[in-house]
């Protein structure tokens, strides 16, 4: 994915990790960077893994690699986040819709005028992986459930080449491919809302009771926890929300009725 984009940079702090919130829609992705964080290289764009640049990229100043959370919401609209002055955003601020997110880009960073390669489903999702247009690495729409190419480099391969660990946990979604993470726990295909089941990298299958958004980020925050902490790490947050068929969490079934 090529990323060519206005940014506009907030209070940075130096520290050694990043945090990116990116999300999936028809026009434009949303990439944030948190203050609370080092965004030095901020946009870590695909285009530099794939010219063999990553490690130039990833290294902070100190010569201590950075760790990364990657945050990554689906089919979540710009105009919703309230960080954004689109169509919803004072809605959103009004009613404290995306505090988080809006945090994020006070304290961080934000794109505001960003293009990405490809915005729908898992073309969208190949073409973060490999930073490739879709008909280079071969998904090119939802409807052939074509895999990503074999063979093709995807960053989770560059990141292990200068000795990270990485670990996806929640939504993949690419038809007959499978995740190049060391580590992955994902929804098979679009997953459940409720009682979600995950297929992990060692076959194994687990459901889970409960709202898939706290699943999937409890699980992440678990995995943390039990990391190699002589090692760097990415670790990918991949929600399924708010892609449809929408069913909320039973605590905001009723949050805006009085809207």
């Amino acid at each position: 994915m090529h990323l060519y984009a206005r940014f506009k940079q907030n209070k940075i702090h130096k520290q050694q990790d990043y945090i990116m919130v990116m999300s999936s829609k028809n026009k434009l992705p949303t990439l944030l960077l948190t203050g609370l964080f080092l965004a030095g290289n901020t946009a870590m764009s695909a285009a530099n893994y794939s010219s063999g640049q990553a490690s130039a990229n990833l290294a902070a100043p100190s010569g201590q690699r950075p760790n990364i959370v990657f945050i990554f919401s689906d089919d979540h609209s710009l105009q919703t986040i309230g960080a954004y002055n689109w169509r919803l955003s004072e809605f959103c601020r009004e009613h404290n819709i995306t505090p988080n997110i809006d945090r994020l880009a006070e304290q961080g960073g934000i794109f505001e005028n960003s293009y990405c390669g490809n915005s729908i489903c898992a073309p969208s999702r190949a073409t973060v992986l490999t930073g490739l247009h879709s008909h280079a690495h071969g998904v090119r729409n939802i409807l052939e459930r074509a895999p990503i190419h074999p063979h093709l480099w995807t960053f989770p391969d560059g990141l292990r080449e200068i000795g990270y660990q990485s670990c996806l946990i929640g939504k993949f979604h690419i038809q007959n491919s499978t995740p190049t993470f060391d580590e992955w726990s994902v929804l098979p295909g679009q997953g459940d809302y409720y009682n979600p089941r995950f297929i992990d990298h060692d076959g194994t299958e687990h459901r889970f009771d409960g709202y898939v958004t706290d699943i999937i980020t409890d699980r992440s925050i678990e995995w943390l926890r039990q990391r190699d902490t002589d090692k760097p790490f990415f670790l990918a947050v991949q929600h399924k929300a708010p892609h449809r068929i929408w069913e909320v969490p039973e605590q905001y079934a009723h949050w805006l009725d009085d809207v």
